[in-house]
């Protein structure tokens, strides 16, 4: 029977969270990192392809006479962090929750500086002790969740591409555009009343929403709606 690795208490088979002391177990939104070409305990069921990310360090002077190894190791560590977030951030963007074969390059940067280098496998991976239905749920909601997205780029990619378009999509573009110019945000009825006057705040609306759903624009705290930044060229 598993054990948390926490508290040491006994787990139920499959189980994502102890119940003891609420430690989590499996946390579907984290990246597994690991140099070797599999994870221990859990089953790859997806392999996405190559991922690669890259941070670079100015050198760290100090004045004389003071000991210069505290802040170059905690600006070493600094460094080491942003280059792993960058990492798993491209694993997640690929659609993995774990790197592989995770390989660190270091190398000096022009005269003042060194670049950090990871590079590895994306894949996505589940606990081999997850209970079978636990595992299959997870794994078709990310499957599913693939789809949606991939749905979703496709759909952007008529409001994003002027050629062939139809009067709609005219419009979504016209609405983007609009955006562009106003990178700060703007309110629904202002976007609205920026388009041709043929245009209804019926017809406005709706490809409002549109732009919304398929994540074109973006919404913030205060209503103002913005491109997303995936999407700006």
């Amino acid at each position: 029977m598993p054990v948390c690795p926490k508290c040491k208490s006994k787990l139920v088979m499959g189980a994502v969270r102890c119940r003891l002391c609420g430690n989590v177990i499996f946390d579907p939104g984290s990246v597994i990192a690991t140099t070797t070409d599999s994870i221990e305990g859990y089953e790859i069921y997806e392999y996405y392809g190559y991922v690669h990310a890259v941070a670079i360090q100015p050198t760290v002077i100090m004045p004389p006479g003071v000991n210069e190894m505290t802040p170059m190791c905690a600006a070493i560590e600094d460094f080491k962090d942003q280059c792993f977030l960058r990492l798993q951030e491209s694993v997640q963007k690929e659609g993995g929750n774990a790197v592989i074969g995770v390989k660190t390059t270091i190398s000096e940067y022009g005269d003042h500086g060194f670049m950090l280098s990871l590079d590895g496998t994306a894949v996505y991976a589940l606990p081999k002790d997850l209970a079978p239905y636990l595992a299959e749920n997870y794994y078709n909601e990310h499957q599913a969740e693939m789809t949606r997205a991939q749905n979703q780029k496709e759909t952007a990619e008529l409001y994003l591409n002027s050629e062939g378009s139809s009067e709609e999509n005219k419009l979504g573009q016209m609405i983007v555009k609009f955006l562009l110019a106003h990178p700060d945000g703007e309110s629904a009825v202002n976007i609205s009343k920026a388009l041709p006057k043929s245009i209804s705040p019926q017809e406005a609306t709706s490809c409002i929403k549109e732009l919304l759903d398929t994540g074109v624009l973006v919404k913030n705290e205060f209503g103002a709606l913005s491109v997303n930044e995936n999407y700006k060229k």
